[in-house]
């Protein structure tokens, strides 16, 4: 079960869904995002929102066939709404490396043969460097805290230590790097060709 709905059962890991499944999360008042049942979540956002979830499934859907054409699978993607005038609306970024988990079809293929997670072209670089920053916070266990994931949002001193990292400049390259590959793939031109013509 994910998110209160079934799925097939001993599929290996990242195995792809016969179709789209909305696995819903709630923002917080404090902390981190708290996941809820997809029945939960229709029960909350009342009228419109079975179609407020169709038309995402329908936006993820062709976003995944157009990417595929061009070499890149969006493995999954986050989606925010929020609500206008009685309409449900897109409220944040969709379908970039930050809101998504991108890899190329080739080392997904090669990826699932080896039997290891693919390579992602996403963010992950800079997630991986902030799991290893060591923090001067003790945890519950009476040990340093290492990886600012760990950290609590809502605690000023954590959130101030977070604010005082510098990311490192060959961590930001390589993300960069990802993030322009990904651009360049899924549009056909560089960077420099989209800004300037």
């Amino acid at each position: 079960m994910v998110a209160g709905q079934k799925i097939v059962l001993g599929l290996p890991k990242w195995s792809a869904l016969d179709r789209p499944i909305c696995t819903p999360s709630t923002k917080a008042q404090e902390g981190h995002d708290i996941n809820i049942d997809l029945s939960e979540c229709l029960k909350g956002m009342g009228a419109g929102a079975e179609q407020a979830i169709k038309m995402l499934s329908q936006a993820y859907s062709r976003a995944y066939a157009y990417a595929k054409e061009r070499g890149i699978l969006i493995l999954d993607t986050k989606f925010e709404i929020g609500m206008e005038d009685c309409d449900y609306i897109l409220a944040d970024e969709i379908l970039t490396p930050d809101s998504s988990r991108f890899t190329t079809v080739a080392d997904f293929e090669l990826a699932m043969k080896e039997g290891r997670d693919p390579i992602f072209m996403d963010k992950e670089p800079a997630r991986n460097w902030g799991r290893t920053v060591v923090t001067s916070f003790i945890g519950e266990d009476d040990e340093l805290i290492i990886g600012i994931n760990k950290l609590d949002p809502a605690n000023d001193q954590h959130v101030n230590f977070v604010h005082s990292l510098r990311v490192p400049r060959e961590v930001i390259q390589t993300t960069m790097n990802r993030y322009l590959e990904v651009f360049e793939i899924l549009t056909g031109c560089s960077i420099d060709d989209y800004v300037f013509d």
